[in-house]
Order: C-alpha cells, then structure tokens, then sequence
C-alpha cells in the first residue's frame, strides 16, 4: 500500500494523488511488494471511516475524518496527541480512552470526558476496532492505563475533603482585622479585674494547636487582643 508524502492519502496504483494533486514518485515505499511495513505518521494519514455512540446514559458520538476525531463537537487532531490512553471497563468501573496532548495519563475524570469518552462492557469490541485503526499510525502510542474512574473519583473526593479542611482551619484562625496578621497578643477580656498585667505574656500564634482554648474557647466573650505588627487592637 502506497501513501502520498504530502497528505497521507492512499494513492496505491495512482500517478497522483486524489486529494491534493501530488505527482507519486517511483520510489515511493511499496510495503506489499516489498515485504516490508511503513506505518503513515499521525499528521499525515487518511483514517479508515468509522462512527460509533460509547457510553451509557448520556452517550458520545465518536467519529473519524482524515486525520481528526471528533467526540460530539470535540475536535482532537492526531497530530497534536502525545499518547492514547484506555482502560477497560469492570463490573463496577466504565471503560475509557483518553487523548493525552501532554503524554500524561488522565488527572480526573473531568479530563477523560473533555478529551475521551467512557464505554460500556458491551461496547468493547468497537473500542477494539477504533484501537486498531488508530495503531496503523507510526508516531502514535496507546497505553493501558490501571487507575480505573472509580480511584479517580476517590482521588478527587480526597482532595477536595483536604482542601475544606484546609479552608475551615484558616478561617478559625484569628487575624487581625487591618493588616491580616496572625502575630498577635492577648490583652483580657471585658472581665473587671483582668488587665494586660495579667495577660499571657510574649506574642501568641493562632496558628498553633490549643492556643486559643484558654482566651477564645468560651463561647460567648469576646476577647481583647493586639496585633504585635500594626499595633491595631480589636476584640474577637
């Protein structure tokens, strides 16, 4: 099979190629006669048609045309994917192929579904087929990736529980209402007979654990303090 080296298209037995008028050499690489294998590069091949729907519930139309794939209105050209990620579906876990442009396997399930598509069990064999198409091209890797969406899903659950954590222990720390510093001293509260004397001495960091239990722990006072950086006083 004989390909142009402008465009990619089969010109197998042409003096010039159909779609953009190259005049085919002699020394074009015959790989039937020869007995050898010259696969096309991903920027220049022509893909064999093929259109197929992937998923369950909410399903994707996959569709090939020269060298792009469209999944819905996604437009991914070949020539701009570093690598071919799938994974196969599981009793409990969807199948997906993912089109990495940066050699990295998919972070989330929100990257599979920009730029892959997820198919059932029953929908394997035409994955297969698109799988085997897609390993004609010469510059192209396909890669079984292990992390199934279900560790995706618990990855991103975690992440997002640490980042709430994360948040929740910064917004119970006390600031100071000018200048947001967290170098601050206690100074008492509106308690008669208690005074900056009788105050913990040194600079107290709210960041620390248990700080605050003796000063901000009663629910209901306010307490006094000092900003030990502007000098702004408040109660909190």
């Amino acid at each position: 099979m004989k390909f142009c080296p402008e465009c990619g298209n089969n010109v197998d037995g042409a003096k010039f190629c159909s779609e953009c008028g190259f005049k085919i050499e002699e020394n074009i690489v015959n790989t039937e006669s020869e007995k050898t294998e010259q696969k096309p590069l991903k920027g220049l091949i022509s893909l064999p048609s093929f259109e197929e729907k992937f998923g369950s519930i909410i399903k994707k139309t996959v569709r090939t045309d020269k060298n792009v794939i469209y999944i819905n209105n996604t437009k991914i050209k070949l020539a701009d994917v570093a690598k071919i990620y799938t994974a196969e579906p599981t009793p409990f876990n969807a199948g997906y192929a993912y089109f990495s442009h940066t050699g990295n396997p998919p972070k989330d399930e929100a990257a599979v579904n920009d730029f892959g598509f997820t198919y059932t069990k029953r929908q394997k064999e035409l994955v297969d087929n698109l799988i085997v198409i897609l390993s004609t091209i010469d510059d192209l890797e396909i890669s079984k990736d292990t992390k199934k969406l279900s560790n995706m899903r618990s990855d991103a659950l975690e992440a997002y529980n640490q980042t709430n954590k994360e948040r929740k222990a910064e917004k119970q720390k006390i600031k100071c209402p000018k200048c947001k510093s967290t170098n601050l001293q206690h100074v008492g509260n509106k308690k008669k007979g208690f005074s900056v004397g009788k105050a913990v001495g040194g600079a107290v960091l709210t960041g620390g654990i248990g700080t605050l239990a003796g000063f901000a722990g009663k629910k209901g006072k306010k307490e006094n303090w000092i900003c030990l950086d502007c000098g702004k006083k408040f109660a909190k």
